[in-house]
């Protein structure tokens, strides 16, 4: 693992024609496989698996192309966990694709569900069968969602305050909001978050506020605008960008939150709401193993 993950102050032409100072916390350099905020929020959520004997391996949810499922089965067949996956398919069928090859090829059982099915990943009564069927098994929320997630999260905010002490504002996608939350619990006064949704839905900030108790934050705001046409759409405008972005700075983003949340951020400067002399910290929550749904979904079969 490359912790303290880099902290980096990005060179960017817009960036410096405004003079805003952006550092981008790079976890996306982490691990190879475990990167970004999958890392973060798994920590402590392995540590209470392997501290208590009563749980006997771990089950958790996610798409097709999902980032933290593939991370999750991949450090589970690390430390020689036990793990099963509930997978979205759109019949229910079994999904071919890389990244599910990857989380069979680590051992990790995959149990592919319905849509509707799928729907009912956060219902009580859904998730007591599913414990009576998997006894001893600690079931983790979709994206790793979990209460043990937050702790994670603040260490790396922790970490890049040994760089820069104090931001105006922090930037960071938002998919399930237990990295926003994280970062809510190490926010110093003064400094506002700016979370950026990935999903299309004018109840999502909303939600995810309630969620993780944050409705009484007036710092902490959850942006809706900037999903592109909605969660997984990536328009050719968005991957130029992404392209531009890249080859102007190095840093690779990928194309369904961090893409989003940087060309929002460019945005929020060229409009002027976030001005001169403004420090801002971008996380990059990782998830550049997402490009291959982007690249591959024509590929992905359904037997």
């Amino acid at each position: 693992m490359n912790l303290p993950s880099p902290i980096e102050q990005v060179e960017y032409p817009l960036f410096h024609k405004y003079g805003v100072c952006v550092w981008v916390k790079r976890d996306d350099l982490i691990h190879p496989i475990v990167s970004g905020n999958k890392f973060r929020k798994l920590k402590y959520i392995l540590k209470e698996c392997k501290r208590d004997i009563k749980h006997t391996g771990i089950i958790s949810f996610g798409g097709a192309f999902s980032n933290h499922a593939h991370a999750l089965a991949f450090v589970c067949y690390a430390e020689q966990i036990p793990c099963t996956l509930f997978i979205r398919s759109a019949s229910g069928k079994a999904i071919h694709n890389e990244t599910i090859n990857d989380i069979l090829k680590w051992g990790a059982r995959v149990v592919f569900v319905s849509p509707q099915e799928y729907k009912r990943r956060e219902s009580d009564q859904y998730l007591r069968q599913i414990e009576s069927q998997f006894k001893g098994h600690l079931i983790i929320p979709e994206g790793g969602s979990h209460q043990l997630a937050i702790e994670g999260v603040k260490e790396g905010l922790l970490e890049s305050r040994r760089v820069v002490d104090k931001f105006d504002f922090l930037i960071v996608p938002v998919g399930t909001g237990a990295t926003l939350a994280g970062l809510a619990e190490g926010l110093e006064e003064g400094e506002r978050l700016l979370g950026i949704s990935a999903l299309k839905s004018d109840k999502f900030s909303v939600e995810v506020k309630k969620k993780w108790s944050l409705e009484e934050r007036k710092e902490i705001q959850v942006l809706t605008q900037w999903h592109w046409g909605g969660y997984g759409k990536t328009p050719e405008r968005l991957l130029r960008f992404i392209r531009q972005f890249l080859q102007s700075t190095g840093i690779e983003l990928d194309p369904i939150y961090n893409g989003k949340s940087m060309y929002a951020l460019c945005e929020f400067i060229r409009f002027g709401l976030i001005g001169n002399g403004t420090k801002v910290l971008f996380i990059h929550t990782g998830g550049l193993q997402g490009w291959r749904g982007k690249r591959n979904t024509h590929q992905s079969t359904e037997k």
